[in-house]
């Protein structure tokens, strides 16, 4: 190959192009181009529901974004829709193993220049200014470096804004270790929409469903070090929450500025 020797770097979205690689995106690149885009989609969120339902279980929707940090736009959007006008608060554990761009798209921000259209876009400006997101960050460790339990403190965080809409944004499987952060789930009995990043994906299909019996939307990505493709991610969301978004009539006006994304 006459780019043999090359140093190349890999994101948490997609792995560095080698020769196999590129073969399969000449291919999937053919696949978009003479098939119809539904189609795709639907056969690829079947594929989705094939391996992760158990037996005769239909547990979660799918919802595809090209990235972890994309997904984390979505529990504003559906919260807003829900409960329109409602202030937000986001709940957010071990943020500093989140990049920036996660971060800012938490708090409803353009986390890049451009968006999907190649277009330019202002970053860190508010997508949709009628949007007013806060963001509590919970820090995953103290000073020693031992694993602080949240409980406490989101509790009372909580019981600071009663007339807030809430998310809560927990990870599993962390770069440092942390293995049990969704154990704050049943110890608060607020009305929480929690959102639990299995971004890279190397979890069980029995915690994914704990996690979707708990009513936990689910961010996965591919893994880099499992050679992913990109633009491969994807949110479960809990057929409780596509039930309720079903009955909702969506005025424009909630959803507009992240039609310049999606």
């Amino acid at each position: 190959s006459e780019h043999a020797g090359l140093f190349t770097r890999g994101s948490c979205t997609c792995s560095n192009l080698n020769p196999q690689s590129a073969e399969r995106l000449d291919q999937f690149c053919d696949y978009i181009a003479t098939e119809n885009y539904p189609k795709i989609r639907a056969k690829q969120s079947q594929r989705l529901k094939n391996l992760l339902n158990f037996e005769g279980g239909d547990a979660f929707d799918v919802v595809f974004a090209p990235s972890g940090s994309d997904l984390a736009y979505l529990p504003s959007i559906i919260s807003e829709i829900l409960e329109p006008g409602k202030n937000q608060l986001v709940l957010l554990t071990c943020p500093e193993e989140l990049g920036s761009g996660s971060q800012m798209a938490f708090l409803g921000k353009y986390f890049g220049d451009k968006n999907q259209f190649g277009e330019l876009v202002e970053k860190g400006e508010d997508i949709n200014p009628n949007y007013d997101i806060s963001l509590s960050r919970f820090t995953a460790r103290c000073q020693d470096g031992l694993i602080i339990d949240h409980t406490k403190s989101i509790k009372e965080e909580i019981d600071k804004h009663p007339d807030m809409a809430k998310i809560g944004a927990l990870v599993i499987g962390s770069k440092s270790g942390i293995e049990d952060d969704i154990s704050v789930i049943p110890k608060i009995d607020k009305n929480v929409m929690w959102v639990v990043d299995l971004c890279q994906f190397r979890n069980s299909k029995k915690l994914v469903n704990e996690l979707l019996d708990m009513n936990c939307m689910v961010m996965i990505t591919g893994s880099k070090f499992y050679m992913a493709p990109p633009f491969c991610g994807v949110m479960l969301i809990p057929k409780s929450y596509g039930k309720k978004l079903s009955n909702c009539d969506v005025d424009p006006k909630l959803i507009k500025g992240f039609d310049n994304l999606f």
